[in-house]
């Protein structure tokens, strides 16, 4: 009797799932210690974005120039899907891009030195501007070393809930419909704002 072919991708699909939720587990630190900092006190900022549309690189590139200005260093990690075409350049010289195609194993998880720029600093905030729920930023955050992670959460969507989010950030910033740049970053600088120092 032969193999059907055709159910192959699901099982395959299925076992990518399981052994990728047992590496997120397998790099959960429960004991990882949170800080709300006020903004005034950040020194270190981490960003996660998806490589895509120009109109919101502008608008991160710009946050990012603000707050160089103000003497934070940031960082950022950017993950280009397979059939994602940029036609504009990423100027920001601390910006690591990964590939979905070559830099990642099978499971999806980067290759040895792909992303040791980005991991290899310890942040005051790590945000992430992804608005997408793929193994690859879930791997990220929580490989990401900092006092206190932000994340995003569509109301209207009821895929965006999930419960290891909560395992891996400190706080979501809720709206209706996906996020909009640069309101999501102006929400978070206006909370760490008024943080008591």
């Amino acid at each position: 009797q032969q193999l059907d072919i055709k159910y192959l991708p699901p099982m395959f699909d299925i076992a990518k799932k399981i052994r990728q939720n047992y590496i997120l587990k397998k790099i959960t630190d429960p004991d990882r210690v949170k800080f709300i900092p006020n903004i005034n006190d950040v020194k270190k900022i981490g960003l996660m974005i998806t490589i895509g549309e120009e109109g919101e690189w502008n608008i991160v590139y710009h946050f990012v120039k603000a707050m160089e200005k103000m003497g934070k260093k940031v960082n950022i990690i950017g993950y280009q899907k397979n059939g994602i075409e940029i036609n504009y350049i990423i100027t920001h010289a601390q910006t690591t891009i990964c590939h979905e195609n070559g830099d990642l194993n099978f499971w999806g998880v980067p290759k040895e030195g792909i992303c040791d720029n980005f991991h290899n600093i310890g942040y005051d905030i790590f945000v992430d501007l992804s608005n997408e729920n793929d193994f690859f930023y879930k791997y990220v955050a929580l490989k990401t070393n900092s006092n206190f992670k932000i994340t995003y959460q569509n109301t209207e969507a009821e895929d965006d809930y999930d419960i290891l989010k909560n395992e891996i950030y400190d706080m979501s910033i809720r709206g209706e419909g996906p996020m909009d740049v640069k309101e999501y970053l102006n929400n978070i600088v206006n909370y760490l704002s008024i943080i008591q120092k």
